[in-house]
C-alpha cells in the first residue's frame, strides 16, 4: 500500500510540475524562405524546379557559392562590372576587379565591391520553357527574343520580379533553359 501511495504521489507531482507552454500568433515569427547552394550548377538542373529555390529566389534570399546579390545598387556603380560581363563572354577571362568566379558561378561586382548579379549556368537541354513556366508561372515582367543576322530566333529570355530585383531565365533556340541571372534592384537587365 505504501508503494502505491508513493507511485500516486510521484505521478501527481510529475503532472503538477510539468511545464505548460502557451503559444500565440503574436509569438510566431515569419521566416523568409532561403536557399543555399555550394558547388557546380552547370551540371545540375533540378534545383531550378525546386519549390524551395523558387520561393527563396522570389524573396531575394538565395546564396550561390557564397554569392548573394545586394538589395539595391546605383546604376552608375555597376557599369564597369556590367561591361565586363561581355568581356568574359568573349575572352573567358575574369578580372577580379569586376567579377568573381567560384565553381562555375560568376558574380559581377559594383564599383563598391557589392555583388549585383549572380550568373548560374544550368545543365543544358533538361528544362523546357513549358516546365519552367509550370513552376514559375507566366506572370513574367518581360519576355524577349534574340535573333540572328538571318532572322532566326537564337534565344528566349523571361524576366521575373523578385522582392529586391529581378531574375532572368535564358533559353536556347530549342526552348531549353541554359542559364539564370539573379540581379539586384538597380541592376541593368541583360
Amino acid at each position: 500500500m505504501k508503494n502505491l501511495i508513493k507511485i500516486g504521489l510521484a505521478t501527481s507531482l510529475l503532472f503538477a510540475a510539468a511545464p505548460v507552454v502557451h503559444h500565440s500568433a503574436a509569438d510566431a515569427k515569419t521566416v523568409t524562405p532561403y536557399y543555399n547552394w555550394t558547388g557546380y550548377t552547370g551540371s545540375s538542373y533540378q534545383f531550378v524546379l525546386d519549390k524551395h529555390f523558387k520561393n527563396a529566389l522570389l524573396n531575394s534570399n538565395v546564396t550561390i557559392n557564397g554569392y548573394k546579390v545586394v538589395k539595391q545598387v546605383k546604376e552608375t556603380d555597376i557599369m564597369a562590372g556590367f561591361d565586363h560581363y561581355y568581356d568574359i563572354a568573349a575572352t573567358k577571362k575574369i578580372n577580379k576587379k569586376y567579377a568573381l568566379k567560384k565553381f562555375d558561378t560568376i558574380a559581377l561586382k559594383s564599383a563598391k565591391n557589392q555583388i549585383f548579379t549572380v550568373i548560374l549556368p544550368v545543365q543544358k537541354g533538361k528544362i523546357s520553357i513549358k516546365q519552367f513556366q509550370q513552376v514559375y508561372g507566366t506572370n513574367f515582367s518581360t519576355e524577349a527574343e534574340t535573333y540572328s543576322e538571318r532572322g532566326d530566333i537564337i534565344e528566349y529570355t523571361y524576366s521575373y520580379q523578385t522582392k529586391n530585383g529581378t531574375f532572368e531565365a535564358f533559353f536556347d533556340k530549342n526552348k531549353k533553359l541554359t542559364e539564370l541571372f539573379i540581379i539586384s534592384d538597380g541592376g541593368i537587365e541583360f
